[in-house]
């Protein structure tokens, strides 16, 4: 028996059994691996913008809710002065910031924040109430009513973390009496035609006279 050609089938058997993979096969894993990999970081930003806007809706959401309950437990008379309480008349408060958490930051100069202050400011808040609202009537004709005891609260919140001026509406700046006027364009002053380049949203609420 020839006992060396059986060592060299042995041999064959047992380089084949742990023999590695070809240069093909490497290089076709390691094309469905880099394909794979493009992939999961092409989906990176667009996991992270959908993420970013559903914290600043969250955060938004918050600030909204606090300002309007504010509003809500505002003595009526102080939140729209009688002394001056006409029909055509916005009550202007001063812009609120606020910080990445919600949390309230307070300014030296109500619309001129300090460099120091801006690097805590991500979302600016513009409070907007109107007296006199007008309400549905009753009546058969649909036409509204003006109730003095009924008053407007608008919140808009804008998301605005390199803290550059914003421009205004002007859609309703000839009519003093809209709780929209004089809100934020959603534009940078600096470039008031490109609006939508600063998210932000509105809420509003009725208060009403308690007596």
């Amino acid at each position: 028996m020839d006992t060396s050609r059986t060592s060299a089938r042995r041999s064959d058997r047992v380089l084949k059994r742990f023999s590695g993979f070809s240069l093909v096969e490497v290089t076709l894993a390691i094309g469905i691996v880099a394909s794979a990999a493009v992939v999961v970081v092409g989906l990176f930003p667009s996991g992270m913008n959908t993420f970013r806007q559903a914290m600043n809706a969250s955060v938004g959401g918050q600030i909204a809710q606090q300002l309007l309950s504010e509003a809500q437990q505002t003595d009526f008379d102080v939140l729209v002065p009688t002394a001056t309480y006409t029909p055509n008349t916005t009550f202007n408060k001063p812009d609120r910031y606020f910080d990445d958490q919600g949390e309230e930051i307070m300014v030296a100069s109500p619309g001129a924040p300090s460099a120091v202050e801006k690097l805590k400011i991500v979302y600016w808040v513009r409070t907007r109430v109107t007296p006199k609202s007008d309400l549905p009537s009753r009546g058969p004709t649909g036409e509204t009513e003006n109730s003095d005891k009924i008053a407007t609260v608008v919140i808009q919140i804008a998301n605005n973390p390199s803290n550059q001026p914003l421009a205004q509406e002007t859609g309703a700046v000839n009519d003093s009496s809209s709780p929209l006027r004089n809100l934020w364009s959603g534009a940078f002053q600096s470039d008031p035609t490109k609006i939508k380049v600063v998210p932000n949203n509105i809420y509003s609420t009725l208060v009403s006279r308690n007596q």
